[in-house]
């Protein structure tokens, strides 16, 4: 591991150390007090402290005091259904106290972490697979990001991956058999290269020797290219260098700085909140793929939050992992069901926490995808959108930073359908939005506002840099030749433009690009208008 990473951590771990003892004193304070005044909000803070203790010392490597807290925080669980601590219950809380209180004299040596090796992968897609395919991956796939690298035989992947370390390989099933197939998977898997199948034939047997050379994905031939090009930069971008956000909530400011050391470690962009009071807008500012809670907060619990996220539209596909030193399966099973998707128990080792992590994170990504997203092009969907919209205007607002919405309009698409028919305006529409993501910044937000409409949405952009983008997109797409058949055509769009502050809210950006696109449409299509509020009479 990094020197400088074990540095923090050493740094943490002093920094805990010589902290231990008046977080103990503390313990020991809220105990007297609540011997000579009973009084049940000191009572659950008192409870809090020891969990906290509890977790933290296991994670630090202070075995002693963990044991002590342990001890302590165990025989207060079993004090729940008490309204009142009976003369022998305090004695036995005191003896605990101290217990606790003389464990912090056995002196801890700090513990040295590893952490899973991560590999760096180039930014290639290796193809092994017939020439159409390759051909038809070159003119959509991304060259300013991705290079594609073709393979006529298995020898001579063996010698690419010698000089290479793709992110990706596409392999045809033909390629497979019982001899090699366990080697690929082996080969592939030490390299972490991710693996995708094609085949002509989707049979049991096609698809099951794929999967046992590690294939995570399957496409049955003849390919949906459009698919297969957003399948594989969806998941090499994840692969590559987009790294996953994590939103980290623990009261215990140590501890929520141990988990993100350890996940910026592993390549995820972290955010540290320890009061849940500022979740919702920490939530709407660093827009996390996975919500990392302990389950026992100061002002609510874990069960609390989870009901309270998933019933918020925006929230409900959040992953939510609970980390807590709670190890009763039916609390943990509880939170399960209430919204979370897992539950670690602390102490969780580095590989255990980033392994959950990236797992829960990726498969979030994925559901949330086919959830959010328009199934025909892979742009946000109608609702999708209009939720974004809502949370990047209030962000504009809150940061007094400008904003764009686009109405975007496929110029005589219904004669498009007409005289080619439906799946090559079907095609027109892919290859439209596939330009949208390629030219557009990973913060913009592409949607289907509904048939061949589309949107933009274009945060810390001005009218007159959204002018500038959307009439590059304009002249890009008009070049784009399309076949049908014998029969080719070039195909055109009309958009219209609100920016903020000139219009302030959604509903006003929405009709004010609408009418921009109807002058757009009106002045003879294949342009670009912007918004003009009418003076009133």
């Amino acid at each position: 591991m990094n020197e400088k990473v074990q540095d923090k951590l050493l740094e943490l771990f002093t920094h805990y150390k010589e902290g231990l003892p008046d977080k103990i004193k503390k313990i020991e304070l809220l105990w007297g007090s609540l011997s000579e005044n009973w009084d049940v909000v000191k009572f659950n803070e008192f409870q809090c402290e020891v969990q906290n203790i509890n977790a933290s010392a296991s994670t630090y490597g202070f075995f002693s005091v963990n044991k002590a807290a342990r001890e302590l925080e165990f025989y207060l669980k079993t004090l729940f259904d008490y309204p009142l601590l009976t003369p022998a219950h305090r004695d036995d809380i005191a003896k605990l106290v101290e217990n606790l209180k003389q464990s912090v004299t056995i002196v801890e040596e700090p513990t040295r972490f590893s952490f899973p090796k991560s590999s760096v992968h180039d930014n290639v897609i290796c193809i092994l697979d017939e020439d159409a395919l390759y051909k038809e991956l070159q003119d959509n796939i991304d060259p300013s990001v991705y290079k594609l690298q073709r393979v006529s035989h298995f020898a001579e992947l063996e010698s690419t991956l010698l000089s290479v370390n793709p992110a990706v390989l596409v392999m045809d099933v033909g390629f497979l058999d019982e001899n090699n197939e366990t080697h690929i998977n082996q080969l592939l898997k030490k390299r972490s290269i991710l693996l995708f199948c094609t085949s002509t034939n989707a049979d049991f047997a096609s698809r099951l020797r794929a999967i046992r050379a590690g294939s995570i994905g399957f496409f049955h031939k003849p390919v949906d290219f459009f698919q297969l090009t957003k399948t594989l930069e969806d998941m090499s971008a994840t692969h590559l260098s987009i790294p996953y956000r994590i939103l980290i909530l623990d009261d215990a400011a140590s501890l929520a700085e141990y988990y993100s050391i350890v996940l910026t470690e592993a390549g995820m962009v972290t955010k540290v909140i320890t009061d849940p009071i500022h979740l919702m807008k920490a939530l709407e500012d660093f827009q996390p793929d996975l919500l990392l809670s302990d389950i026992y907060l100061p002002t609510c619990t874990g069960f609390e939050l989870a009901t309270l996220l998933r019933q918020d539209p925006l929230y409900v596909k959040l992953p939510i992992i609970f980390l807590s030193t709670e190890d009763d399966r039916f609390k943990q099973l509880a939170a399960i069901n209430l919204g979370g998707d897992d539950f670690l128990t602390k102490p969780v080792l580095p590989e255990h926490l980033i392994s959950a992590v990236k797992s829960r994170a990726k498969r979030g990504t994925i559901l949330s995808t086919y959830i959010t997203t328009d199934s025909l092009t892979g742009a946000l969907n109608h609702a999708t959108l209009l939720q974004r919209l809502e949370v990047e205007i209030s962000r504009a607002k809150r940061q007094n930073l400008p904003l764009s919405f686009v109405m975007i309009d496929v110029d005589y698409f219904k004669t498009i359908n007409d005289t080619y028919g439906h799946l090559f305006g079907d095609q027109v529409l892919k290859k439209l939005v596939r330009l949208f993501f390629s030219r557009l910044r990973k913060i913009d937000l592409v949607g289907r506002y509904g048939g061949e409409e589309f949107s933009l949405v274009l945060p810390n952009t001005d009218e007159k840099n959204s002018l500038l983008i959307c009439d590059k997109l304009r002249e890009k797409f008009a070049k784009f030749v399309f076949h049908a058949g014998q029969s080719k055509c070039s195909v055109t769009f009309s958009a219209g433009i609100a920016s903020y502050p000139t219009v302030g809210d959604v509903s006003a950006l929405i009709s004010g690009a609408d009418k921009a696109l109807y002058q757009a449409k009106e002045a003879g299509r294949n342009q670009v208008h912007c918004f003009v509020e009418q003076a009133s009479l």
